[in-house]
């Protein structure tokens, strides 16, 4: 009889998902293990995506409304670049809605929709969301003289098999749309890297595998509002799976050109994760400095602003975490007492417009 093991491996395969979550495979993308310049699977993108689907939805038959899309692309030519200076666009980010636009609220001084950190939300109808996942796993080959030549790309995901799921549901088969060459999924790759395994090179297993918990885990900045949102966990799980390359790297010995490559691509980490200014919205309603500078330090007493409503959030996500324990449900308790400490903290409402 086949061991719960076994058979996660075999579905894997059925995905076509790389043994382990395939980091030994990353690591030789990235130059950190066999390297060698001229294998022509070196020369590829990394991709990785996210889907957003309501939970409600999700158990229905057919093909659920996807709410968010969200692609993070890594070009792997940048580590074979000479240039001493670093790329402003290591990675890029796309983000897609069905629901909104970040333009949609350019003359709200305050709203609830939950703008992706690092890209402008574009908006497509349902219906033409699976036309636009396509062109977006498309990459033309700019090198080639052929101009129907594509990029060969290697998808990245956290629990990446339930967007492929979801994808097929939709009609997207990604070996079908696109040059697949392999497919990475982090979750895999930290149960067998950092869990409770034989393998494990971490002193202190973890036991949670949620992206959250593996950001905490590899000193990853985020903020847990900025989850659950396609484009954010699309780049968040990119950025795990630089760090889980280079922290399995670091835990063996390398040739001299490996340990050439970890230090470039641990400045390419620096830069990305703590360096890189994010995007933020535009908003030009007449309070819209007071609530979307984050910056700024102002206070005003009896008066709602950033300052106290980000201190507020805090407090209220960091209560119901440590009630419920669930980011799941974080989120959802958290923005009820968020709610009633803005309530509590106001004495007077705002003069705003709301959205």
């Amino acid at each position: 009889m086949a061991s719960r093991k076994q058979k996660k491996r075999e579905k894997d395969l059925e995905w076509r998902i790389s043994p382990n979550g395939g980091l030994e495979f990353a690591e030789q993308l990235l130059g950190l293990r066999d390297f060698n310049d001229s294998n022509p699977l070196s020369d590829v993108i990394l991709i990785a995506i996210d889907l957003e689907v309501s939970k409600y939805d999700k158990g229905k038959p057919g093909a659920p409304p996807i709410r968010e899309f969200g692609i993070a692309i890594l070009e792997t030519r940048h580590f074979k670049s000479t240039s001493p200076s670093l790329p402003n666009n290591f990675i890029s980010t796309k983000q897609f809605s069905t629901i909104h636009a970040s333009k949609d609220f350019i003359y709200c001084d305050a709203t609830d929709f939950k703008e992706c950190v690092f890209a402008e939300t574009d908006l497509v109808k349902q219906v033409n969301l699976p036309k636009t996942i396509k062109k977006c796993l498309r990459i033309e080959d700019s090198s080639s003289p052929d101009p129907r030549a594509l990029r060969k790309i290697v998808l990245v995901g956290h629990s990446i098999k339930e967007d492929l799921k979801m994808l097929k549901r939709h009609g997207i088969i990604v070996h079908e749309i696109a040059p697949v060459v392999a497919i990475l999924d982090t979750y895999s790759i930290t149960w067998n890297l950092l869990g409770p395994t034989k393998n494990s090179i971490s002193t202190t297993p973890m036991t949670r595998f949620t992206l959250w918990a593996l950001l905490e885990e590899l000193k990853i900045p985020y903020k847990k509002w900025d989850l659950h949102n396609a484009g954010n966990d699309a780049t968040f799980t990119l950025h795990a799976m630089l760090m889980l390359a280079i922290r399995s790297s670091e835990s063996r010995e390398l040739d001299v050109i490996e340990s050439q490559n970890l230090e470039r691509l641990r400045a390419l980490a620096q830069f990305e994760l703590h360096e890189r200014e994010r995007w933020k919205p535009t908003r030009k309603g007449p309070n819209a400095n007071r609530f979307y500078d984050r910056d700024s330090p102002e206070q005003t007493d009896g008066q709602l602003t950033w300052g106290n409503m980000k201190e507020i959030w805090k407090i209220a996500i960091d209560i119901s975490h440590a009630l419920i324990g669930d980011l799941r449900f974080d989120m959802e308790v958290g923005f009820w007492i968020w709610v009633i400490g803005i309530m509590a903290t106001c004495n007077q409402p705002v003069a705003s417009t709301q959205h």
